[in-house]
């Protein structure tokens, strides 16, 4: 469910009106899977001259909890390049991708490491392409990103070819960006695209929104920084299968030491620091643990 539009501009280096409209949604099912979904839709003006239409979704699996993904997935991109002043050539082209996406925080920053293989069938020719993607946000009036605070953005990505010039293009972003709350941030920054030949400079003004269903719909003319929001979902009999329900057992916690008690207290602090939260069946847990409860520790405070 989108919750609302913000509009948003980006000047080329010939001073060309142009916007990039951009929709994406991280579907957790599970603690392990999860599925990617995005649109794309860039103009060579404000609307109504498309540059692009891209497509794409995967699924997705977690080899360490919450975090190390892997994921497989199909895009689909329609192109209308302009060969002349007044004239476009449209084509079109099927990808499928894999992808590895890591994250890693230290104290204000936050660091995102996505490597992606594409294989790109498009209308008259094959090619293989890899991508590597590097992000970075570093908190600045609190000491992690929240309500009311400033941060800064950065990233870079380059694309690596498998014919002619192996050099495709590099997009490096630089922006300062403000939370107005958990939900909401604005960034204004500065893009640019080194192609083969020429490149372009793009000021952008990028408004990220976390909506009701795990979805994060931005409008920028800049591509973004694919930081997985998660957020609760509203239940429906549907989505609670894919919520945590189990307590912990007697058996459980006699298992338990007390460094590894503390070790999943850093653990889950460290989650909790990324938003990367664990979508939880409050209801049948409490139902669950009604006749007997065995909690991992008791914090006292003073």
């Amino acid at each position: 469910m989108i919750l609302g539009l913000i509009p948003v501009i980006g000047f080329s280096q010939e001073s060309n009106l142009g916007n990039w409209f951009m929709y994406l949604g991280n579907k957790k099912l599970n603690s392990n899977w999860n599925i990617h979904n995005e649109v794309q839709y860039r103009n060579y003006n404000v609307v109504g001259n498309m540059e692009q239409l891209l497509l794409r979704t995967g699924i997705g699996f977690n080899l360490s909890p919450n975090n190390n993904n892997i994921l497989l997935g199909y895009g689909f991109i329609r192109s209308e390049n302009y060969v002349s002043t007044d004239q476009k050539v449209g084509n079109n082209e099927h990808r499928i991708f894999q992808q590895f996406i890591t994250r890693q925080s230290f104290n204000r920053v936050s660091l995102q490491h996505r490597y992606r293989f594409e294989q790109r069938f498009l209308e008259n020719d094959f090619k293989l392409r890899f991508r590597y993607f590097i992000s970075v946000n570093v908190a600045l009036s609190k000491p992690k990103i929240e309500k009311n605070t400033f941060y800064l953005s950065a990233y870079n990505e380059v694309f690596i070819q498998s014919k002619e010039n192996l050099y495709d293009r590099n997009r490096v972003y630089a922006g300062l960006g403000y939370a107005i709350n958990k939900d909401f941030r604005i960034e204004l920054g500065y893009m640019n695209q080194l192609f083969n030949k020429g490149s372009r400079d793009q000021i952008n003004i990028i408004a990220i929104i976390t909506v009701i269903g795990l979805a994060t719909f931005m409008m920028s003319c800049n591509s973004p920084s694919e930081t997985p929001v998660k957020i609760a979902e509203v239940e429906t009999k549907e989505e609670i299968k894919g919520l945590v329900q189990e307590v912990l057992t007697k058996e459980q916690q006699d298992a338990l030491t007390p460094d590894a008690v503390i070790t999943s207290f850093k653990d889950g602090n460290e989650r909790f620091l990324n938003n990367d939260l664990t979508a939880r069946d409050h209801s049948a847990q409490v139902r669950n643990s009604t006749l007997s409860q065995f909690p991992k520790a008791i914090v006292l405070s003073v």
